[in-house]
């Protein structure tokens, strides 16, 4: 997971699990590096590549991981990552297979919580939909949309 932040899916996955992510935020096998730019992951290849990327590098990372990834690429992204001309020429050309929209609108930014951790108070509902996107390398076919 190139962008574990606090480890919440490397924390979910079993197995050997490589957890990086460019800042330190307590959790990963390494820190400092950057799954984009890093010379160390320019001949690296896993079985599947999963993680919750910076939504504005959410296309650069997919790339990246379409070139490391010799099975699977999983990420969980906002569902607009759909949209725009340039995003969704892109994602045409690619092996992405499943797109997992979830029903009930996620808390990504609170950790999944809908309480506030300073006042202990219920919080609004998030108003961004998010969705896993999957990616199966040799995958030819149009991407099936599924409700979680």
């Amino acid at each position: 997971e190139p962008a574990c932040g606090e480890g919440h899916i490397s924390k979910l996955l079993d197995g050997d699990v490589w957890s990086t992510d460019l800042i330190f935020r307590g959790y990963g096998n390494m820190a400092d590096v950057d799954f984009l730019d890093d010379q160390s992951f320019a001949h690296a290849h896993y079985k599947t590549v999963i993680t919750n990327p910076p939504f504005a590098l959410f296309q650069e990372f997919v790339e990246k991981a379409l070139k490391v990834a010799n099975k699977k690429v999983i990420m969980f992204g906002k569902l607009q990552a759909l949209e725009g001309q340039k995003r969704a020429t892109f994602l045409q050309t690619t092996p992405l297979k499943t797109v997992y929209v979830f029903k009930k609108r996620q808390q990504p930014l609170r950790n999944g919580s809908d309480i506030d951790e300073l006042t202990g108070k219920k919080m609004n509902s998030s108003t961004m939909a998010f969705a896993w996107f999957v990616w199966e390398i040799g995958y030819a076919g149009d991407p099936i949309i599924k409700w979680i």
